[in-house]
């Protein structure tokens, strides 16, 4: 079923035009509910704390790169010294309260099943930065802030929230391989469920700054959809930027990270249930790994024991050297003590793609964070 609603969403096939076509009344009243909704919610409280908030989040589902996006952002504020906070919905995580502390920047409080995969991946790898979660990211910014004695904030998916966080820095990604969720040669693309945009492609014009991720696919196309976002977005910058694999922790021994190079010539076994996993399956090939096969799930997809136990089954089958999965699979893996292979977690952060965009980006924190940054937006 996925993978038919991603061929309506590209217009692929006749089975895939005759979805569309048939989905696109329902898309209209996603957008319809999504008008109301944006309406309400700029009636409802803004935060008040003056801190510097940076949001960070896209126009489509998922696939975009900006949960790395968001780390670097933190990263930058502590940088700066200005004591960050990272607010997250927690999506899929079942919790008593909310909002809820997963980690106070000293140790990780909750689990993937309580607070959802991504805070928690995060929360693991920003040591001394607490995360909170919160469906009112509001209540967890301001939990952050009063009682975890944060000094900026950095919401990951947040760009829908911009309503309630005057003189936020506004970031969006955009997935250079399929910008508006329609594939990279649909410029119409609609709202879901015909579509995968959560809003229309014009409120490229309220970001600040744009993240073009994946933009390894270079050459002319990437050039376009630039100067496609500049004309929609004249005031923002536009960078470019792509997810690095820069080393492989060992999941049943945290402090063992073997190098990038390990992998050259190796038999690996991809596990990964991500928005858009072919990003990380080339990402294992251009680093010199084989391979052998790919074990794909729907993205936040909970691994059954009976479904690693499988992957270990197959990995040993192809006599693979491991089986690598994504940081934000490695929180919900039911791994046992011993596994017959080793489980390694690519580690990956955000490199841009020159010490221009680089410094535009590390610029734009830093002027968010600024004496002022509360006045800059109204």
């Amino acid at each position: 079923m996925h993978r038919l609603l991603r061929r309506a969403w590209r217009r692929e096939g006749v089975d895939g035009r005759v979805l569309h076509v048939l989905l696109l009344p329902a898309s209209w009243a996603y957008g319809a509910a999504a008008t109301v909704h944006r309406a309400w919610r700029r009636r409802l409280p803004r935060l008040e704390r003056g801190v510097p908030v940076v949001l960070v989040g896209n126009l489509t589902v998922g696939g975009t790169g900006k949960t790395p996006v968001a780390i670097a952002a933190a990263d930058r504020l502590r940088q700066l010294g200005r004591r960050p906070a990272v607010i997250s919905r927690g999506y899929g995580g079942r919790r008593g309260a909310d909002p809820a502390v997963v980690s106070d920047g000293r140790a990780v409080l909750l689990d993937a099943a309580a607070a959802g995969d991504e805070p928690v991946m995060m929360a693991r790898r920003l040591a001394g930065i607490p995360v909170v979660v919160g469906r009112d990211r509001v209540a967890a910014s301001r939990l952050a802030v009063d009682r975890l004695g944060a000094r900026s904030l950095v919401l990951d998916d947040g760009f829908q929230q911009r309503a309630r966080f005057p003189g936020a820095l506004r970031i969006l990604t955009v997935n250079a391989t399929d910008p508006f969720g329609g594939g990279p040669g649909v410029l119409d693309a609609a709202l879901l469920p015909a579509g995968g945009l959560r809003e229309p492609a014009r409120a490229l014009c309220e970001a600040d700054l744009v993240v073009v991720t994946h933009s390894w696919t270079g050459g002319d196309a990437v050039v376009r959809l630039m100067d496609r976002i500049r004309t929609a977005a004249p005031c923002a910058a536009v960078v470019r930027a792509e997810h690095w694999l820069t080393g492989l922790s060992d999941a049943a021994h945290p402090g063992s990270v073997r190098p990038v190079g390990w992998l050259r010539g190796r038999t690996v076994v991809a596990l990964a249930a991500v928005a858009d996993p072919w990003p990380f399956e080339r990402r294992l090939q251009g680093c010199g790994a084989r391979l052998a096969a790919s074990c794909i799930r729907p993205d936040h997809h909970r691994w059954t024991p009976r479904e690693v136990e499988r992957a270990f089954d197959e990995a040993v089958r192809l006599g693979a050297d491991a089986i690598v999965t994504t940081g934000k699979d490695a929180v919900r893996l039911p791994i046992p003590a011993r596994p017959p292979v080793p489980v390694l977690v690519a580690e990956v952060e955000v490199r841009f793609e020159s010490d221009r965009e680089r410094s535009q980006f590390r610029d734009a924190i830093a002027m968010c964070a600024g004496p002022r940054s509360a006045l800059r937006r109204g």
